[in-house]
């Protein structure tokens, strides 16, 4: 493990200079061409939409009019979509795409897929995958391919760990679709996997592992398992075996086709913050504002706070202020000490996604004298009830996988692991690994009375230390 001067773990150097957006470019297989999903594939779109199995657990509904189909082959923004085409007959036999499109830190996503029966478990099935794939490694320059699914949706989570991606873990009350909850399961192969991969990938699609019968002599997995057998002879990196497929964490319910979806939700969405001060009893926090650089300045002379923060340490007035400028599509505020006014640190909310309910406290900035107080404490307190209060579903704490203490800090608030996406970004020349936590709504009622009951006066002993942990507090709610 490396350590930074501080003694601080940090991620391995990276030397990587970006990666570019995919432009539509048309694909070629042996077996299929992927090109530009267009007006022309409208009516063949539409004739796939009798088969009502394979739209469930996607975020678009069947088209049932050809203007419906129509639209559906028209640009959608951040997504390149491809119509699957057979190569011998010129026949569509489904889409594709990229999504999550994420060039400056190296990741994209593969979804939006629609297989026709015809293509479903055949090798121009799986070689549509390979092509997606080595475009974004060996074309586009990309460290991380995603894939992801309801968690659900039994056959997408095989075929991802079939054609080699890592089950990473679950995003719970990931989202709201056609009125069920889903949880979400992330899957990822990243750029140093991918080698291995695409040799597996080659050797299954050529015609020497093609029996008499017509039949595959081995399967993906054990190719790509001779190809981890000779990685670990010479030394090189391998991959984690994929996990087991879990079962559901929730009561299944199962639609008109014998599908299992999530639970029936009757939830209307949840509001945008405003940057409301949130005031307790040993904190208030209010919009980060200029007035704040000189203190945020003086934070910055402690360097181990900002190690793990996309945000190098203000080195001066001017640098100081620019940071107290929200980025877009986050709410900053002030952390203030309520007896002293004194500037204790910087927090912020950030995924806020209020039509998916989900919302992420992020941007966390403490200063030495706030670090492992009950003031700290009732910080995040504040801010998830707030969150819970405007309507949000799932709240989110992420950070990176070498950080302890905030690790720590998560799972004492009451948060949940759920995942580790590996290669989930460059930050500070370094590659970083990012795990990833939630409180749901559903938990929010204990955790919340845990942390009422852990700030409350009746815990505090005559040194003026808590008697119980919050971890014992929030058990013995149970």
């Amino acid at each position: 493990m490396r350590l930074n001067d501080l003694g601080q773990p940090i991620g391995d150097p990276v030397a990587w200079l970006g990666a570019r957006t995919p432009e539509g470019e048309t694909l070629e297989g042996r077996f299929v061409r992927l090109e530009p999903l267009a007006a022309e594939h409208a009516s063949a779109l539409l004739d796939l939409a009798r088969h009502r199995e394979l739209w469930t657990y996607l975020g678009d509904d069947a088209p049932t009019t050809f203007d419906e189909a129509l639209a559906k082959t028209g640009p959608r923004d951040g997504w390149i979509t491809y119509a699957i085409i057979d190569r011998t007959t010129g026949r569509f036999l489904g889409r594709a795409g990229y999504l999550r499109i994420q060039p400056q830190v190296g990741s994209i996503e593969v979804g939006g897929i629609v297989y026709d029966p015809a293509l479903q478990r055949t090798r121009a099935s799986t070689e549509v995958q390979y092509l997606l794939a080595r475009h974004v490694f060996e074309d586009l320059g990309y460290r991380r391919y995603e894939w992801r699914c309801d968690a659900l949706n039994a056959p997408s989570r095989r075929a991802a760990e079939r054609l080699g991606f890592v089950d990473e873990g679950t995003f719970r009350n990931g989202l709201v679709n056609k009125g069920h909850s889903r949880d979400t399961v992330w899957f990822s192969i990243t750029d140093l996997e991918w080698p291995r991969i695409a040799a597996a990938f080659r050797a299954w699609l050529d015609d020497a592992n093609v029996d008499a019968r017509g039949r595959q002599r081995h399967r993906l997995a054990e190719l790509r398992a001779a190809g981890s057998r000779m990685d670990a002879e010479v030394g090189q990196h391998t991959t984690p075996a994929p996990t087991a497929l879990r079962q559901a964490t929730r009561v299944i319910e199962t639609n008109a086709l014998g599908q299992p979806v999530g639970p029936s939700v009757d939830w209307h969405g949840a509001r945008a913050p405003t940057g409301d001060p949130l005031q307790g009893r040993f904190v208030r926090l209010e919009p980060l504002r200029s007035a704040h650089a000189p203190a945020l300045l003086e934070l910055g002379r402690e360097r181990a706070v900002w190690t793990y923060l996309g945000d190098e340490p203000p080195a001066d007035l001017a640098a100081a202020t620019a940071l107290t400028q929200p980025a877009p599509g986050t709410v900053a505020y002030a952390i203030l000490d309520v007896a002293s006014g004194e500037f204790l640190g910087r927090v912020s909310y950030l995924r806020i996604q209020p039509e998916l309910g989900s919302l992420e406290v992020g941007y966390v900035l403490y200063s030495p004298r706030l670090q492992r107080t009950c003031a700290a404490t009732e910080v995040q307190y504040l801010l998830a009830r707030h969150a819970f209060d405007l309507g949000y579903r799932r709240y989110e704490w992420k950070c990176d996988s070498l950080n302890a203490p905030s690790r720590r800090a998560a799972l004492r608030l009451g948060f949940v692991e759920e995942c580790t996406m590996r290669q989930a970004l460059v930050t500070k020349g370094r590659n970083r690994d990012t795990t990833w936590f939630s409180i749901t709504d559903a938990e929010w009622p204990r955790v919340a009375g845990a942390l009422e009951e852990w700030l409350d006066d009746a815990n505090i002993d005559a040194t003026g230390r808590q008697v119980r942990s919050l971890v014992q507090v929030r058990a013995e709610l149970r």
